[in-house]
């Protein structure tokens, strides 16, 4: 969602802060990540790009898991496990 900021459009790439300011809102008209009010809520469905990322990124590994029929667990064991053990403390000779 752009917002001006010295007479420029700007996209905010973090959520802005919230400060207890009741700009919480749930359901149509707020960010699907933070819950964020936003001004143009047919427009846009973020509140920054971070919100877009996370959700993006939410949804890829979901699909992911779906489609590999594997769970976050077992992939990242799997990724730990090497066939031999890395070198330990480097030693000059």
């Amino acid at each position: 969602q752009p917002y001006r900021c010295n007479q420029k459009w700007v996209v905010s790439l973090t959520p802005l802060p919230h400060n207890g300011s009741g700009s919480l809102v749930k359901g149509n008209g707020a960010c699907r990540v933070c819950e964020r009010k936003l001004n143009g809520s047919d427009h846009y469905l973020f509140c920054s790009i971070a919100c877009k990322v996370e959700a993006k990124s939410g949804e890829a590994e979901k699909r992911r898991s779906q489609k590999d029929g594997t769970s976050d667990d077992r992939r990242r064991s799997g990724v730990g496990s090497r066939k031999r053990a890395r070198k330990g403390v480097p030693r000059r000779a």
